[in-house]
Parts: C-alpha cells; sequence; structure tokens
C-alpha cells in the first residue's frame, strides 16, 4: 500500500507540473526586458504546501519590514549583518548560487513589491511601510492562486518587468526560481546571511525555519524536504525536455539544480529523517 500511496503522490505531482507549464507557456513572447525594472516577490505558505508551517510567514514578514522600512525613511536599505553560527544559523544548510544571481543590494533597486500565500495575508491586515507599490499576486476574485499563476498575475500587473528578486523559504527558492525563469524573468535571490539575520526561532521556527524550536528540528522539515524535493525533480525534468531557454536562463536552472540537490543532499544527512 505504501508504494501504491508514494506512485499516487509522484502522479499528482505531475499533474500539477503539468498544469504549472501549461500556466506559464501562456507568458512566453511577452516582450521581457531581462535588465528591466524589478519586482521584490515574496512567497509564503500556501494551502497545498505541507511541512514548512506558518512560522516562515511571520519570517519573511520581518524580513520585508525591516528592509522596506529602512528604504522609506533612509532611501537606501538597512544593514544587514551575518548571525552568529549557532542554532539559528540557516547558511550551514543551504547551497551555493552563482555569484551573478546573489543580490544583495535588490532592495533599493525595487519598482514593486508582490506578495504570495501567508506573506500576503499577514500584510493585507498590516501593510507594509514602503515607497514602492505592493501588489497581492496570491489572489484572484478572492481565491487564493498557485505560485505559477502569481508570475502571470505580476506579469499582467506590471508587463515591464524583466527581474525578480525571489524571496521565501531558502529550500524554496530553487522551485521558485525554476517558475521564474520558465516565465521569462531575469531571477536573482538574496544571501544566506540576510536570511540567517532573522533569528528564525523568535518566530517560532525550528533550526532550519520550520515550525518547531530552538530546541531541535521538528518532524516538519522531513516532511516538507521530500515533497518540496519531488516537486523541484519533476519541474526541472519537464523543463529540460520540453521548452528552449536563453543561456542566462539554462545557468539559472542549472544553479537552482545544484543548490535543490545540495541543500537536500545535506539536510538528509543532518537531520537523519526517515525515509
Amino acid at each position: 500500500r505504501s508504494r501504491l500511496l508514494a506512485c499516487a503522490i509522484c502522479i499528482l505531482a505531475a499533474v500539477i507540473v503539468s498544469a504549472s507549464l501549461a500556466v506559464l507557456s501562456r507568458l512566453q513572447g511577452g516582450g521581457t526586458e531581462m535588465d528591466g525594472p524589478l519586482a521584490i516577490v515574496a512567497f509564503g505558505t500556501t494551502t497545498s504546501e505541507g511541512g514548512i508551517g506558518t512560522c516562515v510567514d511571520g519570517a519573511i514578514v520581518g524580513l520585508l519590514r525591516a528592509k522596506l522600512a529602512g528604504l522609506a525613511a533612509s532611501g537606501a536599505p538597512t544593514t544587514t549583518t551575518s548571525a552568529p553560527a549557532g542554532s539559528d544559523s540557516l547558511s550551514p544548510f543551504l547551497g551555493k548560487w552563482p555569484h551573478e544571481m546573489v543580490c544583495r543590494d535588490c532592495w533599493s533597486q525595487a519598482s514593486v513589491v508582490a506578495l504570495h500565500g501567508g506573506v500576503a495575508a499577514r500584510l493585507g491586515q498590516a501593510p507594509l511601510d514602503s515607497k514602492v507599490p505592493v501588489l497581492n499576486v496570491g489572489d484572484r476574485n478572492g481565491v487564493a492562486v498557485s505560485e505559477d499563476e502569481a508570475f502571470l498575475a505580476l506579469r499582467s500587473m506590471r508587463p515591464g518587468l524583466g527581474r525578480v528578486l525571489i524571496v521565501g523559504h531558502p529550500h524554496r527558492v530553487p522551485y521558485l526560481v525554476l517558475l521564474g525563469v520558465s516565465a521569462g524573468f531575469r531571477v536573482l535571490v538574496l544571501p544566506s546571511d540576510q536570511y540567517d539575520a532573522l533569528h528564525w526561532v523568535d518566530y517560532g521556527c525550528d533550526a532550519v525555519g520550520y515550525d518547531g524550536s530552538a530546541e531541535g528540528t521538528s518532524a516538519s522539515a522531513c516532511t516538507s524536504i521530500p515533497e518540496t524535493q519531488r516537486r523541484f525533480a519533476t519541474y526541472h525534468h519537464l523543463l529540460q525536455s520540453g521548452r528552449k531557454f536563453t543561456d542566462e536562463g539554462k545557468k539559472a536552472l542549472a544553479a537552482a539544480n545544484q543548490t535543490s540537490y545540495a541543500t537536500f543532499n545535506l539536510l538528509g544527512t543532518v537531520l537523519h529523517c526517515s525515509p
């Protein structure tokens, strides 16, 4: 029965990914300028996603508030220092993105901030103090939309965008990079020390950013990591076999693949999750 369940999960993942590709294929031919205006796109938890938990929503909201409040006050992003090595440091658990994809100062370059999932829900109740427009790309007429549809909504609202800085749980960022590249954007990511500076345990997260505590990593990490890895692997395979990309897009896809597996392999070794 466990094998049948595993097969069913894999089939469901393939169906979801195929639907995502169908959505994102509508974005091709949009005339994106790869060095055009930049959007900060912040992703929180969604109802279709298990394991990470809502603590990450509070952490990402905290990061946005700190960075964008500093920008509104002074015209320059708030300085972030690395967290000391310890139980609340995520850096040892993250892969390495190529330097050309890492953007430390993108906060000051943004022309718009787009919100999705639990981050949008939280900030809908207490809006950001931001000098740039803030959009909710996770909702269409009161109905929640998926991450791939969020990119479609962003393109519709801001057709001239060329670059997106993806902000979210670091273990989901590789998957979100696939979606962004497939949508025709030049995708950028944050340096790991900006995630470390959050002190995740202050938001009720465990040492690697899942619902838990500072005393130890919760079982939610062992639930979410394999699910995210399966979805990433399925989507990456379909992209490689069915789409053509620019050289920059190919490099981003390769970097997402390497980062994803480096992260998950390390976590599997450290967390000793049962198969």
